[in-house]
């Protein structure tokens, strides 16, 4: 995709994202920024490349994933090229809710 992308965050997604952010800064001293880094990171690389996102088969329909390795957390990626938008639909922590795939 050429050209600017931006970013739509589903409400379910920004929340889990705010959370998600509060309780690794309180419940990880050793890298209390890590999270937000590594989400930061996550959506420079999907606004240049969103495709970068593998489909994945989740209940019957294919789905964009993006995996942040290093704090367990999947970004569910949507991709609309006519709005020119790349939507963010939910994060989820796969060490406490497993992705099962279908």
């Amino acid at each position: 995709m050429n050209g600017e992308l931006r970013f739509v965050v589903s409400p379910e997604a920004w929340h889990e994202m705010r959370a998600t952010d509060l309780w690794w800064r309180e419940h990880r001293p050793s890298a209390p920024d890590l999270f937000k880094a590594e989400l930061d990171h996550a959506l420079a690389m999907l606004a240049l490349t969103p495709e970068i996102a593998p489909l994945v088969k989740l209940s019957g329909r294919l789905v964009r994933v993006f995996t942040l390795k290093r704090t367990g957390y999947l970004l569910f990626v949507t991709i609309d090229r006519d709005a020119r938008e790349v939507r963010i639909t939910r994060l989820r922590n796969t060490k406490r809710r497993p992705l099962h795939r279908r």
